[in-house]
């Protein structure tokens, strides 16, 4: 389960797209939430970016 700043709570599993630079979620383990997203290159196309969501 997450929970999004204003309170809500979704069930998200692997493959489901979360965050503003159309992020997918590629693993969920006991440390975090692991998301891959694209990222404008500043010129014209996009790179994958790796980002980890850490669980509180």
């Amino acid at each position: 389960l997450l929970q999004t700043a204003d309170g809500l709570v979704h069930r998200v599993v692997p493959g489901n797209y979360i965050g503003q630079n159309d992020g997918r979620i590629v693993d969920i383990d006991d440390s975090g939430i692991r998301v891959e997203e694209l990222v404008p290159d500043g010129i014209g196309g996009f790179f994958k970016r790796t980002a980890e969501i850490g669980i509180d």
